[in-house]
């Protein structure tokens, strides 16, 4: 029986009956996609216990998926206690005929690699840790240390790597392979895409992304719209524990801030972002952001930062460098009072965002789970 051990660096819930469950993808469909070159998946993922099923989830486990649970720490300190019972839990996660898919960077990814450090695996690379942990991305006296051993391990993972996986070219040019595949774990239904949107209903600024860290730039955000020459209001979906601090930055400087907190699934957040009249990420470091996508999708205009992936998705006119607040007002501004500008960059957004619609990013995975089975049968058949 073939089988395929994949790491992902989130967080599931398990109820007493062993189901496991959580609130945005990856879910069972995602898994369940890669039965088509395998008889069966195990996931090594971050597992906690909760006495029963919570609103508005999806299930993560069912047939021919299976799940390896490790602690469900959180942050760098977690990790470090958790790691003699992390170390145990992986105690015959992956077979010696296993093909092991490495998803990160990650503290998991990293360590099932230290264990297994000559079995044959491939990698799928989702963001860049060089700029994840560049200074006032995140807030750990571990920052600087960070930096540095997940960029080495990243690019150890990806030299030994058959075949490899990223969600944009700067990072698959930081952290070459072998092999090189461009996707993202994103799938846009038909009902996701929006029409093209000729002028601003009103003045409401959307931006999705959670804030236990200041990574998103949330604070950038709310700094440019209190600089704006004529208020407007501004909604952000999700949640972390900068909540307090972010809520009394918006009073302080009189930006009217709602915080829509953590919705349940892409369905609910795109229902949310539709009802704005402007999309802006103003983060700090990116892979390639799905939320940003699928504010295009909607017909949404978008603005973000110059970071990561995201100028492969944006035109300069609609760029802005990291922690640019005049910048960003400025933007912010001259696409809420222009409706030619606005309109240009609904139609644009849309269009760019059919480049990643539901079948076609599915086409570009299961190329790449072809590849990296192919390649397994290959490094098997010379061992035979």
């Amino acid at each position: 029986m073939s089988r395929l051990v994949i790491t992902v660096d989130q967080r599931y819930w398990r109820t007493p009956d062993g189901a496991l469950w959580t609130r945005m993808p990856p879910a069972y469909s995602f898994f369940a996609g890669h039965l088509a070159e395998w008889d069966q998946v195990r996931v090594i993922a971050r597992v906690i216990d909760i006495p029963e099923v919570l609103p508005d989830v999806l299930r993560a486990d069912g047939p021919g998926v299976e799940f390896v649970a490790v602690p469900g720490y959180a942050g760098p300190v977690g990790f470090l206690r958790s790691l003699p019972q992390l170390m145990a839990s992986l105690r015959g996660a992956v077979g010696a005929d296993d093909t092991l898919l490495l998803r990160g960077p990650s503290n998991l990814a990293s360590v099932v690699k230290l264990l297994f450090p000559t079995h044959d695996s491939a990698v799928e690379v989702l963001g860049d840790p060089w700029d994840l942990y560049a200074p006032g991305a995140v807030r750990t006296p571990l920052r600087a240390l960070y930096r540095q051993w997940f960029t080495r391990q990243l690019r150890w993972q990806c030299a030994q790597a058959r075949v490899a996986g990223y969600v944009s070219q700067a990072v698959a040019e930081r952290y070459p392979a072998e092999e090189i595949f461009r996707l993202l774990d994103i799938d846009l239904p038909p009902e996701a895409f929006g029409d093209p949107r000729s002028a601003p209903r009103g003045r409401h600024v959307v931006s999705v992304g959670g804030f236990d860290h200041p990574v998103k730039g949330h604070d950038v955000l709310i700094r440019a719209m209190a600089q704006l020459a004529t208020p407007a209001a501004l909604t952000i979906v999700g949640a972390g524990g900068m909540r307090a601090e972010l809520a009394a930055l918006a009073k302080t400087l009189g930006v009217r801030l709602r915080m829509a907190g953590e919705l349940a699934g892409a369905a609910a957040v795109r229902q949310e972002v539709a009802q704005a009249d402007l999309f802006v990420l103003a983060s700090r470091s990116e892979g390639m952001p799905r939320a940003l996508i699928e504010a295009m999708a909607c017909g949404v205009p978008a603005l973000a930062t110059r970071v990561g992936g995201i100028p492969e998705l944006l035109p300069d006119a609609q760029l802005v460098e990291r922690e640019d607040v005049a910048g960003l007002a400025a933007r912010i501004e001259n696409t809420l009072n222009d409706s030619a500008r606005y309109a240009e960059c609904s139609q644009r957004g849309i269009r760019t965002a059919l480049r990643y619609a539901g079948a076609v990013e599915r086409a570009r995975r299961q190329e790449f789970l072809a590849a990296i089975r192919g390649s397994a049968k290959e490094v098997a058949h010379a061992h035979g």
